[in-house]
């Protein structure tokens, strides 16, 4: 027992404690140690060499004793380093955003809740990426329906849960205020006097949580436990708010999880495509070739929207055709349109040329109608659950005699051939051993997507367009080692 008693008191001997205690010990005889040093320098040494490292010891001990000095010194090294850190040529500033349309449609209703800024005037569309930028991260798509708020109270972004439980059903749109979605939850009187005492007085919480109830025409009522919690600035200003809602119960709950398990399932899959898209494709001639043919048809239409754009291929190239175009890209997936944002860092050209803006190609009635010269839609058409609703909506938006340039698959689309192709293209630049597992997992995605790639003739792709307002004039039957056709089609 006094073995066992005397191993345990040399363990906690040498065990590292876990409070500053140890730090400022420790800073403090490193600081003994440095003074020591320097003392014994200047009396014997008289070495330069040595005083430098006496005077090191001395600065890295007090930065190790005492937080204030250790952040005071990390702002001094970043100072030193600064001249010499590359920095990004472009920064995504609400300055430097295309000038959209002032403001984004109002909410069906002009009922209102006199909640604190509701009559605010509403964001501009192209400005709304600009400021959620910055409070974002990747993990928000995969977590419980979550949403953020700016300073105001106006929707900034929302994650896929969200959107599958409530933003679907209510019709809601990024920049709208927080009380379009109060005004129909069926506790609405409670909650919205409570919102004007907590967030209407001068004295706004750090947090705040309240029960809320929410008639859902899919699930019967659900109940969340909210958690709001402030996002501040580097001065400590709200600069937004993360809005977490805990699912408490709901009616018919199996339904609901089986669905979200879904959504969260296809937005990972997206994802994970994403990061072998680039690689893949920028590499393979045949699709910078069908890229360049649809840009081609487009002409010289001023003003774009590039529908389901993706990591930005084809926006890019958009904007690279004519200096003076005006390019809106428009995706839901957050990881895709994060590619698009990081190239148009790079790309100081298109400065005030380009708006990216995160919805679903579905719900487009809010965008500005006969706004646009010309939409693009590259290998999209197939994967739009209402692909007839979908034209309808972009038959809204451009002007007349607007067109609108597409390809997607078919019936007959043949992915062993194209896969065969993509394969012997990457080998003649010798980029197969590096690209090969993006390539399998490219083929993997194509093919849990199979019955949405082969669902549609090549005449249901004509009536989808003809239904929506469009008139077909050019159709290109084999495109893309025969994996989809492209059709140019005008209002």
């Amino acid at each position: 027992m006094n073995g066992k008693r005397h191993f345990k008191g040399i363990r906690e001997t040498l065990r590292l404690p876990g409070d500053r205690r140890f730090a400022q010990v420790l800073g403090a005889l490193v600081v003994l140690f440095g003074a020591v040093t320097f003392l014994m320098c200047t009396l014997f040494d008289k070495s330069r060499t040595c005083l430098i490292g006496a005077i090191f010891l001395v600065v890295a001990g007090l930065g190790v004793s005492i937080p204030e000095a250790q952040a005071f010194l990390i702002r001094i090294f970043r100072s030193l380093l600064a001249p010499f850190k590359k920095e990004p040529r472009y920064e995504p500033t609400a300055e430097r955003a295309i000038e959209t349309p002032s403001a984004i449609g109002p909410p069906p209703t002009a009922t209102t809740l006199d909640l604190p800024h509701e009559q605010d005037p509403l964001p501009e569309l192209g400005r709304l990426w600009t400021s959620v930028a910055g409070v974002r991260q990747p993990i928000f798509d995969l977590l419980g329906p979550t949403y953020f708020l700016d300073d105001t109270y106006h929707f900034l972004d929302w994650n896929p849960a969200f959107d599958e439980l409530v933003a679907k059903q209510l019709d809601l749109r990024r920049g709208w205020h927080a009380g379009t979605f109060v005004q129909q939850l069926r506790n609405v009187a409670e909650v919205a006097e409570r919102s004007k005492k907590v967030f209407g007085s001068g004295k706004i919480p750090l947090i705040d949580t309240e029960v809320l109830e929410f008639d859902s025409e899919k699930y019967g009522l659900i109940k969340f436990r909210k958690i709001a919690s402030r996002i501040a600035d580097e001065h400590g200003r709200i600069k937004a708010w993360s809005v977490n809602l805990n699912i408490l119960e709901a009616e018919k709950d199996t339904e609901l999880w089986g669905d979200l398990e879904e959504r969260l399932a296809r937005e990972i899959n997206w994802s994970k495509y994403a990061l072998s898209y680039d690689k893949l494709l920028l590499n393979f001639d045949d699709y910078l070739e069908l890229i360049d043919k649809i840009i081609r048809e487009v002409g010289d239409a001023r003003r774009c929207i590039d529908v389901g754009a993706g990591t930005g291929n084809g926006t890019l190239r958009l904007l690279d055709a004519r200096p003076d175009r005006e390019v809106w890209a428009v995706d839901y997936n957050e990881t895709m349109l994060q590619y698009l944002r990081n190239k148009a860092q790079e790309m100081p050209e298109i400065h005030g040329r380009l708006a990216i803006l995160k919805e679903d190609i579905q719900r487009l009635d809010e965008y500005p109608e006969s706004y646009f010269d010309a939409a693009i839609m590259i290998n999209v058409l197939y994967a739009v659950d209402d692909r007839v609703k979908c034209l309808r909506q972009v038959h809204r938006l451009l002007k007349l005699g607007g067109r609108i340039v597409l390809s997607t698959s078919h019936k007959g689309t043949d992915l062993d051939r194209l896969f065969s192709r993509m394969r012997e293209v990457l080998q003649s630049k010798g980029l197969w051993e590096e690209l090969q597992d993006d390539h399998r997992q490219a083929r993997a995605r194509h093919e849990k997507m199979d019955a949405l790639i082969h669902r549609d003739t090549k005449e249901d792709i004509r009536s989808y367009l003809e239904q929506a307002g469009f008139s077909v004039r050019n159709w290109y039957d084999d495109e893309y080692v025969g994996a989809v056709v492209i059709v140019v089609a005008e209002k």
